[in-house]
């Protein structure tokens, strides 16, 4: 053999030697830098014009704060009927701020929002509503279909 492919065995030998000797540790490294990456966050159903944010459970007794919105939403119902979607928004914004967590206020307020055009505000206060008072059926389906009713004039 001449000296030229010895060298060149050699030379393969030491390289085969080499990847044996460091390709595990290569290999760690490698499986190490990839499980430090960040993970993406999960994609959700939920996510979207029609998810389901949490629901908050209602307190057992009524206090004074929510018997004064309940006149006032029976006033702004009235006014409702009057087709008066200015003076029942009134009544209604009353009601929210006297009792912030009372959910059928919110509901309320959105439907004069609903009356008076304002689709965005209607919307973000239906999910509020919903956040509020998502656990009873009947203000479930309330308020689905008054989000139909938002979607099908935004179209």
């Amino acid at each position: 053999m001449s000296t030229l492919s010895k060298a060149r065995s050699q030379d393969t030998i030491v390289m085969k030697q080499i990847k044996n000797k460091f390709l595990p540790y290569i290999l760690f490294l490698c499986i190490f830098a990839l499980s430090a990456c960040p993970k993406r966050p999960p994609k959700y159903e939920t996510e979207g014009p029609y998810r389901r944010p949490p629901v908050v459970e209602p307190e057992e007794e009524m206090s004074p704060e929510v018997q004064a919105a309940q006149q006032l939403l029976q006033q702004g119902q009235e006014a409702l009927k009057e087709d008066d979607p200015e003076t029942a928004e009134w009544h209604f914004q009353e009601a929210v701020r006297i009792a912030s967590s009372y959910g059928p206020a919110y509901y309320w307020l959105a439907r004069a929002k609903f009356d008076l055009g304002e689709l965005p505000q209607a919307w973000d206060l239906l999910d509020r509503a919903e956040l509020l008072i998502g656990h009873d059926p009947e203000w479930l389906e309330r308020i689905d279909q008054l989000k139909a009713a938002i979607s099908d004039e935004k179209l």
